[in-house]
C-alpha cells in the first residue's frame, strides 16, 4: 500500500537507518561502503526532520580500510557524527523530492534527492531514495583530508563525488 502523509501528524523517530555509498577509486575501482545506525526523526507532513549519521560505523567490509577512512579521512573519534537537516519533502502519491544540507565538522552541503514513501499493510512506514544522488567531498571542505587519505593508502585517484542512497524505517505514530 502507499498511503499519503496524511496519516503522519506528528514527527516519527527513525527505527532503522542506513546508507549506502560508492566511491571510485584509481579511475575504475567502485568501493561501497555504508552506515548503519542513521537515528533521527521525520515529519512527513511538514517536510521536516534531523538525522544523525553515526561517521565512525562507515563499513566497507575492509578493517584496514574502515580504520584508515575513519581516522584519517572523517577524524571520527573527534568528530563521530554528520547531521543531515530536511528542509522541504515534496510528495504526490508517495513519490517525490526531499532537499535540506548535510553538515560535517569540516562544512556543509546542499543535498536533492529523488524518494519514495509507502507503508506496508503492517503498517510500517520507510523511506528510501529511488536513485544515488552525489555529495561533494571538497564542498563538504575535506580535500585535505582526502589528500592526505590518498597519500596514506598509495592511490593514484579518488573521485570527489560519492554517490549515495538512503532508508529509512519510522516508528509508527
Amino acid at each position: 500500500f502507499l498511503f499519503g502523509t496524511s496519516a503522519f501528524a506528528a514527527p516519527s523517530s527513525v527505527t532503522t537507518g542506513s546508507i549506502q555509498l560508492i566511491q571510485v577509486k584509481n579511475e575504475t575501482a567502485e568501493v561501497p561502503a555504508s552506515i548503519q545506525g542513521v537515528t533521527g526523526t521525520v515529519d512527513l507532513q511538514a517536510g521536516t526532520g534531523e538525522l544523525t549519521i553515526p561517521i565512525n560505523a562507515w563499513d566497507s567490509a575492509l578493517k584496514v580500510r574502515d580504520n584508515n577512512v575513519r581516522g584519517t579521512f572523517f577524524q571520527a573519534a573527534e568528530h563521530p557524527t554528520a547531521t543531515f537537516t530536511l528542509a522541504s519533502l515534496t510528495l504526490q502519491d508517495g513519490v517525490g523530492t526531499a532537499k535540506g544540507t548535510l553538515k560535517m565538522f569540516s562544512g556543509s552541503v546542499p543535498v536533492e534527492a529523488s524518494v519514495k514513501v509507502t507503508t506496508d499493510e503492517a503498517g510500517v512506514t520507510t523511506v528510501q531514495t529511488t536513485a544515488p544522488f552525489s555529495v561533494s567531498i571538497s564542498g563538504l571542505g575535506l580535500s585535505d583530508n582526502l589528500t592526505a587519505l590518498m597519500k596514506l593508502c598509495a592511490h593514484k585517484s579518488v573521485t570527489d563525488a560519492v554517490n549515495a542512497q538512503v532508508s529509512l524505517t519510522l516508528a509508527q505514530p
